[in-house]
């Protein structure tokens, strides 16, 4: 993947390794420096961009995969999504948090909002996640965040019924 080579740190992590799994799916192992101190991560992916936690413009999805047909995952509409990650990520690094940290604490801050879903394949997945229920941001965090995403395309995924 351009970018980013086998064991290149990612985000503020460091020593991380990228490889390819006996199942085929890619695994980014590397540790996360957070403010109680240094946690092992793996992200897991079904491409290397995926689990390296990189997409590009140029992203290609698996034939199965819904997103390769849809335009919201291609052309301008991905390349302005992909910079608001980015910016959400040097946001979320800036206050020692995980970018999926910083969107689990975003949800719960919405006062209509009691309960955040987060997917994960295994229960230690969630374990990044998960203590992000105990951030609280600030106004000046959540109307900064409103900012970054000025500007976004709204991204849906497939419904139960197009499944």
């Amino acid at each position: 993947m351009p970018g980013m080579a086998k064991g290149q740190k990612r985000g503020n992590g460091e020593g991380s390794k990228l490889h390819k799994r006996k199942d085929g799916r890619w695994e980014c192992r590397y540790v996360l420096h957070t403010a109680t101190g240094p946690k092992r991560k793996a992200v897991y992916g079904k491409t290397r961009a995926e689990a390296a936690g990189k997409m590009t413009p140029d992203q290609e999805f698996d034939e199965d995969d819904w997103r390769g047909q849809s335009d919201l995952f291609q052309g301008e509409n991905f390349r302005k999504n992909l910079e608001k990650v980015e910016e959400l990520k040097r946001f979320a690094e800036e206050r020692g948090y995980t970018v999926a940290q910083l969107a689990v604490a975003w949800t719960l801050a919405n006062p209509a909002v009691d309960v955040a879903i987060v997917g994960a394949r295994r229960p230690d997945h969630i374990e990044g996640t998960a203590p992000a229920a105990e951030f609280d941001l600030p106004e000046d965090d959540l109307r900064e965040i409103e900012n970054i995403m000025q500007g976004a395309v709204m991204v849906g995924g497939p419904s139960p019924e197009g499944v």
